[in-house]
């Protein structure tokens, strides 16, 4: 079982955010997150590989300007429907997808997932088409999601599975870049 693949929930205004971000790591041309190191069957993806490589997330041009996630996050919904450009904490916000008793010690039985998000304590931007997928053993990221700094853009609209008191956003065919190592959020 992923011990690092822990829900975070999503935040609410003024609550302690003690969210611990999942975060994707590189092997090769791989982003995963991996799961215990234990001796897996050769049907784990701990022992397969992943099937494709991740995204190559390009570098934003000198002088890209985009709003703060956590600024606008408290005023989204006012902003639904439209193009947004937007900048933050590129993470994880995982979750276990199955949690069946597997017959047979290191064998994977069950399936994992993650978001790829903009991590903010007001409101998280799930990134549009991409997570990682995998089983007990590893999961294999779209992208590398490690804390970064990125600049993401596209259509804003609610998650599927917001609600009232924990809202989540969409970004709908998000365009991602990396802002320069020096950045910092005021």
């Amino acid at each position: 079982m992923i011990h690092a693949c822990r829900s975070s929930p999503a935040p609410t205004p003024g609550n302690d955010d003690h969210r611990v971000p999942l975060l994707a790591t590189s092997r090769g041309p791989f982003a995963i997150v991996p799961g215990p190191d234990l001796a897996w069957d050769d049907g784990c993806l701990a022992r397969r590989g992943c099937p494709s490589p991740a995204k190559v997330l390009r570098h934003c041009a000198e002088g890209t300007q985009a709003e703060s996630w956590s600024e606008m996050a408290a005023h989204a919904d006012q902003r639904v429907a439209q193009k947004i450009v937007v900048r933050g904490k590129l993470v994880l916000q995982g979750q276990l997808t199955t949690a069946q008793g597997c017959p047979t010690p290191l064998v994977c039985c069950n399936g994992a997932s993650s978001d790829v998000v903009l991590d903010s304590p007001v409101a998280t931007l799930q990134l549009g088409g991409l997570g990682c997928e995998g089983d007990d053993s590893q999961l294999c990221c779209d992208v590398l999601a490690h804390g970064q700094w990125v600049v993401a853009s596209g259509r804003l609209g609610p998650h599927p599975f917001s609600r009232p008191d924990a809202m989540r956003w969409l970004l709908k065919d998000p365009d991602i870049c990396i802002v320069a190592e020096t950045f910092h959020e005021p």
